[in-house]
């Protein structure tokens, strides 16, 4: 996939293998042979995953009543069973426009302002706000937020 500046995305399958499941494993097929797994012949039996990032800076008040300014890498990462007709979870472009158009209002602003007390409201709001754009047989599985000390606050609806 293409990388390109503040954008990222990932696709990855949770195989069953020998009990357990085997999460983040990067699609690729030929990794797969190179690796002692019986891959399903079809990718409808594989449940996959595929994650956009966005930056998000805000400023909230923490419980000791000391203001903190956090710069958050926002992920949404959405889930379906097997790929569909152009062999992908979703259109990356749709969730990344409506990325964009739900944080703008948040971008630099104070928490309070905007009826939130911290963090955690954040990622229920922007949980709320994404899932009706994630239409079926695709779902929405988790929205992150991570600061820029790797502390990561996930919220799965």
């Amino acid at each position: 996939m293409r990388q390109s500046s503040g954008r990222r995305a990932k696709l990855y399958a949770d195989l069953e293998y020998r009990g357990g499941t085997h999460r983040e494993f990067p699609l690729s097929p030929r990794r797969c042979q190179n690796r002692e797994m019986e891959i399903p012949s079809s990718a409808d039996h594989l449940r996959f995953q595929a994650a956009v990032e966005r930056t998000l800076s805000v400023v909230f008040r923490s419980a000791d009543g000391q203001w903190e300014g956090h710069d958050y890498t926002v992920e949404v990462i959405t889930e379906r069973q097997g790929l569909d007709g152009f062999d992908v979870v979703m259109d990356f472009r749709e969730i990344e426009a409506v990325m964009d158009s739900i944080l703008a209002p948040f971008q630099g602003k104070l928490l309070s302002e905007l009826g939130l007390k911290g963090p955690l409201e954040l990622a229920q709001k922007l949980a709320a706000e994404l899932a009706p754009h994630v239409l079926a047989p695709t779902r929405l599985a988790e929205v992150a937020l991570t600061d820029g000390r790797g502390r990561r606050l996930a919220v799965r609806p």
